[in-house]
């Protein structure tokens, strides 16, 4: 049985995600990076420790840019993350603070 290739999608950036449906949009994008490159890897015969590696580095691939526009979803998506499993103790914490300390957005 020959093997087929598998289309990679491009993630799209959010520009400024300051509502909730487009907070949703831009964390629904890393997850079906996630999940596209967890399905590629075992396609190929991958175990899922390596499927989870593959996947966790699309993940991160569609994070958005961390702007004082984009705080919310970035935070988002790295709490996404976080569950997941992509990112894990000190990267998380390092990720999560950028985002407090990003400028320009009033914290409540």
């Amino acid at each position: 049985m020959e093997k087929r290739k598998v289309p990679v999608t491009s993630v799209v950036q959010t520009k400024g995600a300051s509502n909730a449906e487009e907070i949703e949009k831009t964390v629904r994008a890393c997850e079906a990076g996630y999940d596209l490159g967890f399905k590629r890897a075992i396609f190929w015969g991958g175990s899922k420790e390596k499927a989870h590696q593959e996947a966790s580095e699309l993940f991160k691939f569609g994070l958005p840019i961390l702007t004082s526009t984009t705080v919310r979803a970035y935070v988002a998506c790295v709490s996404s993350g976080i569950a997941r499993g992509v990112f894990a103790g000190r990267e998380a914490r390092a990720l999560l603070y950028a985002a407090y300390g990003m400028p320009g957005k009033r914290r409540s």
